[in-house]
């Protein structure tokens, strides 16, 4: 019975250091995303547009197409550690609050 209950906690060690390892990479990849979108490199007045050259204008349009199908991978990544963070809370992890906690800050 308590070889039982020790199993139990180390499975349950397990997933909550996988899912703390999970959710920092999301940190890191929304703290990419809010660096991309502080960059102030689109021109916000007419006279700064007429001295975009076309290569420069073709080059931000594919970094922002970049941007989008990087954007749309990270947020399938993101749902699945919420997903996992639901279905850890579910199952009455010892750290269900701090599981809850942690997904609940992005």
């Amino acid at each position: 019975m308590l070889r039982l209950a020790v199993t139990a906690r180390l499975l349950q060690n397990l997933h909550l250091q996988a899912f703390l390892r999970d959710a920092r990479q999301c940190e890191i990849l929304l703290s990419e995303q809010d660096n991309f979108l502080s960059k102030d490199e689109i021109p916000t007045t007419p006279g700064a547009a007429a001295r975009l050259t076309p290569e420069a204008a073709e080059n931000s349009i594919r970094q922002l197409e970049s941007f989008i199908s990087t954007m749309d991978a990270n947020d399938e990544k993101i749902n699945g550690v919420v997903g996992t963070a639901d279905d850890l809370v579910k199952s009455n992890h010892y750290a269900a609050d701090k599981i809850r906690r942690k997904a609940d800050e992005r």
